[in-house]
């Protein structure tokens, strides 16, 4: 992509990202010393997003050298996969310093005479390119493969020496590359031998005990004589396992026993394919970070809109940085409404004329502008239409992607639930059948760990049920259906490609890093995406253990032997899914209660009301034993664990919590009830005061979409 971005301005920020991640880098070092993690799990999150802004600036120069450029790309794909994952060690994340230390080396590329050392150039920026790929190698292989605590604990030394080999051996490379560059141009030094230090500092930690089950599994190691001596006994295995809360499997003891070159060998060619398979998105995200950095650059939010049509309806209206979401909706409505009035009558009517039917009726609106307001606050801002726009398949019109999400996709999605019970329901027959059947004890402790999760689906596929959804509400609407289904078929057509990338064709998912495909079409959106991948993993995970003819009534229904691993990645599989649904409801509470606004009654009606059973099992308690387990996931990279406490512990307690925090809002709201009504004058003043804000159509000033708690009240009131 050709850009007008000023070589100068690159280069400077550029500078100012390696300071920024130099210096957070130095902070987190300090505190490791300390034995304090306070914090870590930020400061790893913003090197990640301060190298991703770098990245974009790289791009853009780098482009113009073939070599380089390839070096750029290699490196925002590994980024963005790091960046997709939900938790980063950072003994990782310090080494993608090392990397862009190196890479953006290329601001200085057009001062130097290229004739004269091409060739050397491109040799260095091909080792860097082939190192870069043996380090994501790696951190696939520890967060997917190794992604049990104690399996990492027990591999940490081995992935310590490759991390440390990285490192030194990118800043070898940077050096040569300075060198080269030196004879021709001032090369400024960003990264010391101090800063390396610092970062080989920090990987050193990665094998170091530092909790309680680690410092517990220490002690067999060392009651054992070697770690060798651990990873051949199977008893020590499990009893370290056990420690970590976690469970042996034929496949983890085989990883354990294996030396990490042939583990990493075994998983390079799919890995490799994996990067060729981001290469386009992955374009796309940087093009896009570039095309940003130029609109910013212009005076006037409107400038910022990729549709040049509706740029001009923004700038017409004189919306700033973000717009109450009703105003916003029924203005983008009626501007379709006019743009199809004013039709020559002498031409044919649009094909998209039938979106009227669906797109004049208010009732419709709050789902539009809940598939746009990402965060649920009210408000929709530049950069949320953006994103919304983005998502619109190529065939379609604006006015048709509106009238999807008015009306085609919850029907879609009420339709899937029932889907997703059926299977549930055949699949538990099958794994009650083969628990019984089974004489291991770990075979055992997976099948009930799978229907575990299996059971607390069906909380979220309730939601129809807790919040009143009827499918009928509709028949009074005279729309053109088959135009509908037909937008709902290539909607959900287009998704499957993209959770076919995710689950391949039995149905697993490794790692949070697999999500990759879905954060970049639906971003943070879990609920998106939610209910029809988990109907695709379903269908898979039932035919991997389905046997035989589904109409051969004599045959057994679970012929096929499915091994204790199998168990684990199905199970492990719905847990990754499950915590991202989980994580976004939470991320959306906070929100809402930042703004002061009621819980329950948004959960009920966000998003036609997707979160509303998994909140009530949330808020009753009732499927508390699998939040535990997602909460414990979270729990292993938090920066407050407790020496002191297990995992399960700080699960429940947390568990705990959460429904206290839900009773102590409850009884605030009553109380506050209460005093209000003691109150009726101060509260007449406060609803002429809140009914002059309903009438105020200004929106926030920040991009944030936040209105200090009152902007969402005649939102609601209207709505």
């Amino acid at each position: 992509m050709a850009t007008n971005i000023d070589p100068a301005r690159a280069s400077q920020s550029m500078e100012d990202v390696l300071q920024k991640v130099n210096k957070l880098i130095a902070e987190e070092d300090a505190a490791s010393k300390r034995k304090s993690r306070e914090k870590t799990s930020q400061r790893t999150r913003k090197i990640l997003e301060y190298l991703q802004q770098g990245v974009a600036f790289a791009d853009a120069i780098a482009g113009m050298n073939d070599y380089a450029g390839v070096a750029v790309k290699t490196f925002a794909k590994l980024l963005e996969c790091e960046i997709a994952r939900r938790r980063n060690s950072e003994e990782f994340v310090v080494v993608y310093q090392a990397f862009a230390s190196t890479l953006f080396l290329v601001r200085y590329l057009e001062q130097a005479n290229m004739e004269d050392i091409r060739d050397q150039l491109e040799q260095y920026f091909d080792q860097m390119n082939t190192l870069m790929q043996d380090f994501g190698l790696s951190a696939e292989v520890y967060y997917t493969k190794c992604k049990q605590a104690f399996v990492r604990f027990l591999k940490a030394t081995a992935f310590e020496q490759e991390l440390k080999e990285f490192t030194e051996r990118a800043y070898d490379i940077q050096e040569k590359i300075r060198d080269c560059l030196g004879t021709y141009t001032a090369v400024t030094v960003t990264t010391t031998s101090e800063d390396v230090k610092r970062i080989l500092s920090i990987v050193s930690n990665l094998p170091k005990a530092t909790t309680k089950p680690e410092k517990d599994a220490e002690k067999i190691i060392q009651a054992a004589g070697d770690l060798e001596d651990v990873l051949m006994d199977d008893t020590k295995i499990a009893a370290i396992a056990k420690i970590f809360g976690d469970r042996v499997t034929s496949e983890t003891k085989a990883i354990l026993q294996q030396d990490l070159d042939e583990l990493l060998a075994i998983h390079r060619d799919g890995f490799i394919t994996k990067l060729d398979e981001a290469t386009v998105t992955i374009t796309t995200k940087i093009e896009g970070a570039q095309g940003e950095i130029m609109r910013k650059l212009n005076s006037g939010p409107h400038n910022l809109i990729d549709n040049e049509e509706f740029k001009k309806v923004w700038q017409d209206n004189g919306w700033k940085a973000s717009v109450k979401c009703k105003l916003f909706v029924d203005e983008i409505c009626g501007h379709f409404r006019n743009a199809f009035s004013n039709q020559p009558e002498d031409e044919p009517l649009p094909k998209d004329n039938w979106t009227l039917a669906v797109l004049t009726y208010v009732m419709f609106h709050p789902a539009i502008g809940d598939a746009i307001d990402d965060d649920g606050s009210g408000y929709v801002s530049v950069r949320e239409f953006n994103k919304f726009l983005r998502q619109k398949p190529e065939n379609w019109t604006v006015p048709e992607l509106f009238a999807f999400w008015a009306l085609g996709w919850q029907e879609s999605i009420y339709n899937t639930c029932f889907e997703i019970n059926d299977l549930v329901w055949e699949i538990e027959e099958i794994a009650l059948e083969a628990k019984k059947a089974s004489s291991d004890e770990a075979t055992t402790e997976h099948i009930e760990a799978y229907l575990q999760v299996l059971d607390a689906l069906t909380d979220i596929t309730r939601w129809s049920h807790v919040t009143g959804y009827d499918q009928t509400f509709t028949v009074d609407v005279d729309y053109d259906a088959d135009e509908m289904e037909r937008l709902t078929e290539e909607y959900n057509a287009k998704n499957q490609e993209v959770f076919h990338h995710v689950t391949g064709d039995n149905g697993i998912i490794d790692a949070y890093s697999d999500l990759y495909y879905l954060n970049m079409r639906f971003d943070s959106r879990v609920e998106l995406w939610f209910v029809p991948m988990v109907y695709q993993v379903l269908k898979l995970q039932l035919n991997s253990i389905l046997l035989g003819p589904e109409d051969d009534e004599d045959a057994p229904r679970n012929a096929k032997h499915v091994t204790d691993y199998q168990w684990f990645q199905m199970d492990s599989t719905l847990e990754v899914l499950l915590c991202e649904f989980h994580s976004r409801m939470k991320t959306l509470l906070r929100g809402w209660r930042v703004q002061k606004l009621d819980s329950q009654l948004q959960v009920n009606s966000f998003f036609g009301g997707i979160f509303a059973g998994w909140f009530e099992g949330y808020i009753s308690g009732s499927n508390k034993k699998v939040i535990a387990r997602l909460e414990r996931l979270e729990d292993a990279d938090d920066d407050s664990d407790s020496e002191d406490a297990s995992p399960s512990e700080v699960s429940e307690l947390r568990v705990l919590v959460s429904e206290l925090q839900g009773s102590v809002e409850r009884l605030t709201g009553m109380v506050q009830s209460l005093l209000n009504k003691e109150d009726t004058s101060n509260s007449k003043t406060r609803q002429e005061a809140f009914q002059a804000d309903a009438e105020d159509g200004d929106a926030p000033q920040d991009d944030e979409n936040y209105d200090n708690g009152q902007g969402n009240d005649d939102y609601n009131d209207d709505y």
